[in-house]
């Protein structure tokens, strides 16, 4: 099908793997043959378990490098046992990734430095409104007795 090679897709990330490989601090940079040959499985591995091809992958392949003596076979045995993950916590308020605070305990949920910081804005002077956020604040306050 005509344009279909401009879809990103697992060529891609095979491609991003093996840059991404191609780019560890030495010892652990690869020959080009075996960064292609642990690409697909590093590009497998990561998706599956959570994991981006940036800082924190970077350091849990190359971490820890004292008494080894086979750098691409350690690299190669740390690729295939990746742990898993967990995905990143969101701000409660926002939805955001990123640096949390809990808000001085005046929120049950993690909350975003901007969210944390930001003023609270002007009560609303629409009758459901008031209702709304009162039946949410009673929610809240019940869910953090539960605790």
């Amino acid at each position: 099908m005509p344009g279909e090679h401009l879809r990103p897709g697992p060529a891609d990330a095979v491609a991003a793997a093996e840059e991404f490989l191609l780019s560890l601090p030495a010892p652990w940079t690869p020959w080009p043959q075996t960064a292609r040959s642990l690409a697909l499985t590093l590009a497998a591995a990561a998706q599956a378990r959570g994991w981006t091809l940036g800082a924190a992958l970077r350091e849990q392949l190359t971490g820890r490098p004292h008494g080894i003596r086979s750098h691409p076979a350690v690299l190669s045995a740390r690729i295939r046992q990746l742990p898993y993950r967990p995905p990143p916590t969101r701000c409660g308020a926002c939805g955001a990734p990123g640096s949390l605070v809990h808000a001085n305990g005046q929120s049950p949920r993690p909350l975003c430095v901007p969210c944390a910081t930001s003023p609270a804005g002007p009560p609303s002077v629409d009758p459901a409104a008031q209702a709304a956020a009162v039946r949410s604040a009673i929610r809240t306050d019940r869910r953090a007795l539960r605790r």
